[in-house]
């Protein structure tokens, strides 16, 4: 149970903040356009439209009355794709998501701030991809070294979140008692734990747990690196008895600090070609990562599930399997997945097939597949003339030369259209004279405009 009394002895950090800002009704008409975001044919969402100025104004003075109370909430039980069956509290669109959405726009970047850097759920800009870069990034940059990791997380994390505790970790950071209440009212939605799919839930889920990220990183003095995201906790390090006081560390602070119980099976594993960290999808080995080995089976199955169906003529699987294909893409693209990618969709890779592209345009003229330069570019450098091809169009007209050189051991080409370098280039022609060494030179006509030469 929450203590009042206590709690209101605490003295937050920041001041600043007042309910106020978050019943002004600019930031409560911003808060609306951000919580119907892909939901405009809610029941919840068309029936706020029905009166929208007359509904912001009834939320304002709940706010301002302090009358506000969360309506009643349902409990959907759903299949999350990390293969686990989560209980899912829903709210009303009105007033619950707006007012929402109205405190974390006051509060949110203050909370986001406050965390660890490798702390990755629900943080703006963040997320799956960016823990996969760190991760990557840390073992390239130890590959010389002998690395030891281990991976540790809580029981049912949000269910078993102590109330009084999250709350008055909040209290600290919000002085204003505006703030405070609305925050209560978010926090006792459900009668133990924290409401998974109330929006502001996972921000505060996440600052909750952001003073045992730092506490490691300083009680072992960096020796032990932390990536977390939500209540997954990878500790990385290159001694396993320092990880093994990092989890010490941990688990002393779950019973005495948070009261949250642990998952019991706690390895410290090498990092081999071999064994690899699991992390957020992902298996992370020494030189390569591949995705984790069930999602690898679930993509397997769902695509002989869709070819089975449209061999028995069903049309109404494509949409379906375009959606499918489009988000294994996307975890693939991130890791060393491409031969995977081409195994289960039966696709061919391009380099594989043996075809060139032509060499020359469809009027029959050579087509010199190298980085077009100003002649201004290779003016005064000694270059190497290869071959040229004449008669060209261009956007500035017809007529010009393309002429095919090398520069500094890299080829390129230039457009020119002046005379003088055309009669010379045919005369090389007539004589077959290419390839030739020159001097490429400028000089000055006047009027800005500039002669260019072979020397």
């Amino acid at each position: 149970m929450i203590d009042d009394k206590a709690i209101s002895e605490i003295r937050g950090k920041h001041r600043n903040l007042k309910l106020s800002q978050v019943w002004d009704m600019d930031n409560l008409i911003a808060a609306e356009k951000e919580a119907r975001k892909g939901k405009s044919d809610k029941y919840g969402v068309r029936k706020f439209d029905k009166n929208p100025k007359e509904n912001l104004l009834r939320i304002q003075k709940m706010l301002q009355d302090r009358t506000y109370k969360t309506a009643d909430v349902r409990t959907d039980r759903q299949y999350c794709p990390c293969g686990k069956w989560r209980d899912i509290t829903k709210v009303h669109h009105c007033p619950d998501n707006i007012i929402y959405h109205a405190l974390m726009r006051v509060i949110g970047n203050t909370l986001t701030k406050s965390f660890h850097f490798d702390s990755y759920a629900s943080v703006k800009g963040k997320g799956t991809a960016f823990a996969r870069r760190r991760v990557r990034r840390f073992l390239d940059k130890n590959s010389h070294r002998d690395i030891v990791w281990a991976k540790i997380d809580f029981e049912k994390f949000y269910f078993n979140i102590r109330q009084e505790v999250v709350y008055a970790r909040l209290c600290k950071m919000f002085h204003d008692d505006g703030i405070r209440w609305l925050l209560r009212e978010i926090i006792t939605t459900v009668e133990e734990g924290l409401g998974i799919g109330l929006y502001p839930v996972q921000t505060i889920a996440n600052f909750h747990l952001n003073e045992l990220d730092r506490l490691v990183g300083k009680m072992l003095h960096g020796k032990v690196h932390v990536f977390r995201y939500c209540d997954d906790i990878l500790l990385a390090g290159y001694d396993s008895k320092e990880v093994w006081k990092a989890i010490d560390i941990i688990r002393r602070y779950a019973d005495t600090v948070l009261r949250q119980p642990l998952h019991t099976n706690v390895n410290v594993e090498h990092v081999t070609d071999d064994t690899g960290i699991d992390f957020v999808g992902y298996r992370f080995y020494r030189h390569y990562t591949f995705i984790r080995k069930k999602m690898k089976m679930r993509f397997k199955r769902k695509m002989k599930r869709y070819e089975r169906r449209e061999r028995n003529g069903d049309d109404s699987v494509a949409e379906k399997k375009r959606q499918t294909l489009a988000s294994y893409k996307g975890w693939l693209m991130h890791c060393n997945g491409k031969h995977l990618w081409f195994k289960i969709t039966g696709m061919k890779n391009f380099s594989d097939l043996n075809i060139k592209h032509e060499s020359v345009t469809k009027d029959g003229q050579v087509y010199f597949d190298v980085p077009a330069v100003s002649c201004g570019f290779i003016a005064g450098r000694e270059v190497i003339v290869k071959d040229y091809q004449e008669g060209v169009k261009t956007k500035n007209g017809d007529g010009r030369f393309v002429v095919l050189i090398e520069e500094g051991g890299r080829e390129c080409k230039f457009i020119t259209n002046n005379p003088r370098l055309k009669d010379v280039l045919r005369q090389c022609r007539e004589q077959d004279a290419f390839p030739f060494k020159a001097k490429f030179k400028s000089k000055p006509l006047g009027g800005n405009k500039i002669d260019y030469y072979f020397e």
